[in-house]
């Protein structure tokens, strides 16, 4: 049976700093396009912030062997690794969705732009279990409720 390591290894704080300005930038990024407040790229505040998703990677690149690589070296399966992952995100993304989809809602109500239907509680329902809906139509994401989903999928 395989058994944690007691010893942690310490916080990058300078890293997870940047790691939180880069998702909160992403997700300023995406909420102001989704409630149609961006100006003309020239002059958005954050036109480039669709970068600090590939920060984002990169530096989860580094960290996450630095923080599983021990519980590798103690003999951590692949597949503890991943339900280990999945129990650590999974919560999270799942949440992300239903606020999303409520938010949705909201904004179907008030502008009337997209219509709560068949096909909207089907996206929503998909989403929560992280199912991609690669036939999609729209051509806009593979997480119709969340877009930005798909970075959490991938990795």
């Amino acid at each position: 049976m395989f058994k944690l390591p007691s010893d942690k290894p310490s916080r990058l704080h300078t890293i997870d700093a940047i790691r939180g300005i880069a998702a909160v930038c992403v997700m300023l990024f995406h909420n102001l396009e989704q409630a149609g407040l961006t100006v003309e790229h020239d002059s958005s505040l954050f036109e480039n912030a669709w970068t600090a998703v590939d920060l984002f990677f990169v530096i989860s690149g580094y960290v996450l062997p630095y923080s599983y690589g021990r519980y590798f070296s103690a003999g951590m399966s692949m597949s503890r690794y991943l339900a280990v992952r999945l129990v650590r995100l999974y919560p999270c993304a799942a949440l992300s969705v239903m606020l999303a989809g409520l938010w949705d809602f909201i904004l179907s109500n008030v502008s009337g732009a997209h219509p709560v239907d068949r096909a909207f509680l089907v996206g929503i329902v998909q989403n929560v279990v992280l199912i991609p809906d690669v036939w999609h139509t729209d051509k806009t994401s593979i997480f119709k409720s969340n877009p930005p989903l798909w970075s959490v999928f991938s990795r």
